[in-house]
């Protein structure tokens, strides 16, 4: 078991580490989108035109970080790339074991959109991190023994607030875990019991 939990964490640490090298390496231009972003960063605004103020406040951020170059950017997509990635096989570690998790780490990170999910800032960078976080704490609280409000509760709250934040179809996830505690038998307890 242990050497199965260190081959994961190190298959998961290569991932990330091929993720930034090629970030480094592989000099990228900011895509149309990302120009936009940047400059929104500029504008620091509660929203603007056509999304949420997320992304508009990340390269405010970076920018003050003095790190709003491309190679800042491109580390920073790979930072949310990386947390999704870890998000999605602690999810599947817990539901499957760690030989599923392997193969999630794997696929996770072959998929054909993944360099260029990993590599761009858009929008959907923190918006995939917030999903899959959200994904791991709601199925924590569904499958808790005790109900409790804990760590769980606040990385659900967390990624539901930055991810309406980042993109309005983050307001789907509370209505599709809801539908999927009622329609369970097991989980549909989770709706009554009270979290104290």
């Amino acid at each position: 078991m242990k050497s199965s939990a260190f081959r994961l964490t190190g298959l998961v640490a290569a991932v990330i580490a091929i993720r930034a090298l090629i970030a480094w390496l592989v000099p990228i231009d900011l895509a149309g989108d990302e120009s936009y972003y940047w400059e929104w960063g500029r504008h620091v605004d509660v929203g603007f035109y056509s999304k949420p103020p997320l992304i508009g406040w990340l390269m405010a951020g970076l920018g003050i970080l003095g790190v709003d170059t491309e190679l800042g950017i491109r580390l920073t997509a790979v930072m949310f790339g990386s947390l999704t990635l870890v998000f999605l096989v602690l999810l599947a570690r817990d539901i499957f074991g760690d030989g599923v998790a392997e193969r999630v780490a794997l696929m996770t990170a072959l998929v054909p959109i993944a360099l260029p999910a990993n590599l761009l800032l858009t929008i959907d960078a923190p918006l995939s991190s917030c999903w899959a976080g959200a994904l791991l704490a709601a199925w924590k609280i569904s499958t808790a023994a005790k109900p409790g409000l804990g760590r769980w509760h606040l990385l659900l709250l967390g990624t539901l607030a930055l991810g309406v934040l980042t993109k309005q179809i983050m307001l789907a996830f509370p209505a599709l875990w809801i539908g999927w505690l009622a329609l369970s038998p097991a989980r549909r307890q989770v709706l009554i019991r009270p979290a104290t």
